[in-house]
């Protein structure tokens, strides 16, 4: 294993025990549960984010700071499925709802998974 790899390896570690601080600090769930959500007269269920997903877009936002559609898209992208909880959409996708539907849904998202709640110093 190169030293980049090891690096990694332990700034993902550091991270994810990051989130599952603040998770907890906060009271967020660090469990997959799944409902539905009706917005715009369009019914989604939504999954919560554990702490894996959670610390996977945290580190997205570090590495990619000015791009903040990405982001929200990967927010709407890892939470939406169908009942089974398998994902619905791509970033991509996700990037083609409507305008109402994609801000009712990254509201949902964030109040369920109380990422209001935590600000990003208490992670890194």
């Amino acid at each position: 294993m190169s030293a980049i790899s090891v690096n990694k390896t332990y700034e993902g570690r550091a991270v994810l025990d990051g989130v599952r601080s603040a998770m907890r600090l906060v009271g967020a769930p660090d469990r997959v549960a799944i409902a539905p959500f009706t917005a715009c007269g369009r019914t989604v269920h939504l999954r919560t984010l554990g702490a894996e997903r959670q610390a996977a877009l945290f580190m997205y936002s570090r590495e990619h700071p000015g791009d903040v559609a990405g982001y929200l898209l990967r927010i709407i992208a890892a939470s939406a499925c169908d009942r089974h909880g398998n994902a619905i959409f791509t970033p991509e996708q996700a990037g083609g709802l409507s305008a109402d539907f994609a801000a009712a849904v990254l509201d949902e998202i964030i109040a369920r998974n109380r990422m209001d709640c935590v600000p990003a110093e208490a992670i890194a």
